[in-house]
């Protein structure tokens, strides 16, 4: 068995148009999928899209996900890289869970959060070894 992933491209606008216009003129989902060259997923995420607007709703793309992840406040930044100096022997888990118990802030500070702020600020002697090849 083959460890190709598929990458599926966006459907183009006259294939959407195309499969509600036969889904319309026939009711059939599945020909109607197969007429256009699109998955039932496709007719599913588009179909509620389509009722509220119509044809000219399938011309527009929803908004895509964040492209990277959210940054900490600097009032985060700076009290992680406080509490690793203080307690250099703390990893970024019992930080995290600290700053939580704590309620420092009006958020939780999640673990894989402090971790990045960590490995920016040179914090994390773990991720500075994997990043130099060693472990």
């Amino acid at each position: 068995m083959s460890n190709v992933l598929n990458q599926y491209h966006r459907t183009k606008f006259e294939q959407r148009k195309l499969l509600f216009q036969t889904w319309l003129e026939t009711g059939n989902i599945a020909y109607s999928c197969r007429h256009a060259g699109v998955s039932r997923d496709t007719f599913y995420q588009w179909k509620e899209r389509f009722l509220h607007g119509g044809f000219e709703a399938l011309a527009i793309y929803g908004k895509h996900a964040p492209k990277g992840p959210p940054r900490a406040s600097n009032r985060v930044v700076d009290h992680v890289i406080y509490l690793k100096q203080k307690q250099p022997k703390w990893g970024f888990r019992k930080i995290a869970r600290f700053i939580n118990d704590c309620q420092i802030f009006p958020d939780s500070v999640k673990p894989d959060t402090v971790r990045l702020i960590l490995i920016e600020a040179g914090l994390c002697p773990e991720a500075v070894s994997v990043i130099n090849g060693k472990r």
